[in-house]
């Protein structure tokens, strides 16, 4: 389904407290930040703020009309998180305005597979994106990888016995939902209707090394 893009998103989140502007993310101050990069309409990270009251989470999102659904979503829930904040940005852009070592965990939850060989590059799990990843991570820092899609866990998978020197890999599984992960899984909601369907979930969770 083709998104209906919102005029001026941008412009009705700026004075959101959920709203960040890029330039404004190097001042927060965490010891546990965690990002999630393609927040969608921002379940998953609310879920994950309001269990983690301690940590800090930064939503990801490139397109301003979802920024806008995001934000609204978190307006209406009963409880609201003081310890999240949802920023319009592109994945590669992360290094521009997020401090090295300075993530504890990314979480990449069901990215665009981009199955054509000549989009390689635009996949979350590349060596470019990892490397970036890399960077911005704390030592021993996490990134967590869900995906529905056999082609994209296979390739993060070959992608990473290249680039055995900046992770290892500390969870593994192709059936998130019949392994002992199920029981600490907070579901999107893509992946609820996966599962509904009977779609298997594979995950990867990453360990920085060095």
């Amino acid at each position: 389904m083709r998104l209906r893009k919102v005029k001026d998103a941008l412009v009705r989140v700026q004075d959101s407290p959920y709203f960040s502007n890029p330039e404004q993310l190097s001042t927060i101050e965490s010891e546990s930040l965690f990002v999630e990069i393609g927040c969608g309409k921002s379940w998953f990270l609310s879920q994950q703020a309001q269990q983690n009251p301690k940590c800090f989470f930064v939503g990801i999102e490139r397109e301003p009309t979802i920024v806008l659904k995001a934000i609204n979503k978190v307006n209406r829930l009963e409880v609201k998180p003081r310890n999240l904040l949802i920023t319009c940005l592109d994945a590669n852009q992360l290094t521009e305005y997020l401090k090295p070592q300075s993530i504890s965990k990314i979480f990449i939850n069901f990215p665009d597979p981009w199955p054509k060989k000549r989009h390689t590059l635009r996949r979350l799990t590349a060596p470019h994106f990892l490397k970036q990843f890399h960077q911005l991570l704390k030592k021993q820092g996490l990134i967590e990888f869900k995906t529905d899609n056999d082609q994209l866990f296979e390739f993060t998978l070959e992608v990473l016995q290249k680039t055995v020197a900046h992770f290892k890999i500390i969870e593994q599984t192709t059936d998130l939902h019949n392994s002992p992960l199920a029981s600490t899984n907070i579901m999107t909601e893509y992946e609820q209707r996966f599962v509904s369907l009977g779609v298997k979930i594979k995950k990867l969770t990453l360990e920085k090394l060095n």
